[in-house]
């Protein structure tokens, strides 16, 4: 089972295709092997940047890192709390990082921080959901994005919140439509998996191979995204497909 993922994975090894794992895997280094707690201002950054992640290719964010820190200040926390949400939409539309949501994530940031600003109160640290969430990241998850939640973050849904986590150093996926559209197309689901069972699938993937789920979830992304391999995105390349062979929805076209 899941011998799609091992084709893809050893097709991108085979072809040195570089995965940024180093880079990507940082945070949960740190926090794992040096028990780092993360400070408010790292917070802010790791939420920001999974929020403008929404509904549009991650590469566009990825060539103007250094331009988004200088429009947040660095992600200061005082700052966020009473920037003008018009002012701080003007400026990432500007450098072309916005959204169809961007004006209503601008208003929520001063929300959003208030909730870090309560968890420091109320635990003495507002890294302390994710120092719980290293053994329990699910319960966090929920706490964060469900609707039914008094602690959730305002306009971030569930992918959103893992790829907040992700950030934060949490070993997690970010189950966005590229994963749950791949694992549907390899068969491994009836129809289009929700969130939660994205991630349980790719858990088994890792736990298959002795691997981290970020990095089952960086190798099925990067497989799909816009700006990086496109093999299996909105419009798949079966032809070109490593995993063609094992791959339902590929059957489908032979």
């Amino acid at each position: 089972m899941y011998e799609q993922f091992e084709l893809i994975r050893n097709y991108l090894i085979e072809n040195k295709y570089d995965l940024g794992l180093e880079s990507l895997l940082a945070a949960h280094i740190l926090r794992t092997k040096t028990d780092k707690k993360f400070t408010k201002q790292e917070h802010c950054e790791g939420l920001l940047l999974s929020v403008l992640s929404a509904n549009r290719p991650w590469i566009g964010i990825v060539q103007h890192i250094d331009d988004l820190k200088r429009v947040f200040h660095d992600y200061d926390p005082d700052f966020l709390r009473s920037a003008n949400p018009d002012d701080l939409t003007r400026d990432v539309v500007a450098i072309g990082c916005g959204n169809r949501r961007i004006a209503a994530q601008m208003s929520e940031i001063s929300y959003n921080v208030s909730l870090l600003d309560y968890y420091e109160k109320e635990y003495g640290d507002c890294d302390a959901p994710m120092q719980m969430a290293v053994e329990n990241p699910i319960e966090i998850l929920y706490v964060f994005s469900d609707k039914k939640s008094m602690l959730k973050f305002k306009g971030v849904a569930v992918a959103l919140a893992a790829q907040y986590m992700k950030n934060m150093g949490i070993d997690l996926v970010k189950p966005d439509v590229h994963l749950r559209r791949i694992l549907q197309r390899f068969g491994l689901t009836a129809g289009l998996p929700d969130e939660y069972e994205t991630i349980r699938i790719c858990k088994n993937i890792a736990d298959k191979y002795g691997i981290t789920q970020t990095e089952v979830g960086t190798i099925l992304w990067q497989f799909c995204a816009t700006g990086y391999l496109e093999i299996c995105g909105a419009n798949p390349r079966c032809g070109v497909c490593p995993a063609n062979s094992e791959c339902y929805h590929a059957s489908l076209y032979k």
